[in-house]
């Protein structure tokens, strides 16, 4: 993966940028369905949060650390 959301948000900040509302629910899809996925098979993730979300250029969104998860 390239990265998490956190830097995506620092960037921003940074750089007084913003990204457009389809890129925005795009990720927010991702991760619901990633989500989804996990309450689907009883796993809770526990520690959801914007460095937890990775991404890579080819446009994959995925939910890291599950060291906090339970079933």
């Amino acid at each position: 993966m390239s990265g998490d959301m956190e830097k995506v948000i620092n960037h921003c900040k940074e750089h007084d940028y913003s990204y457009d509302e389809d890129f925005i629910a795009y990720v927010c899809y991702r991760v619901i369905h990633g989500i989804n996925f996990l309450h689907e098979h009883k796993i809770v993730h526990r520690d959801i949060k914007s460095d937890n979300i990775l991404y890579n250029y080819k446009g994959e969104i995925k939910i890291a650390d599950l060291g906090a998860a339970v079933t």
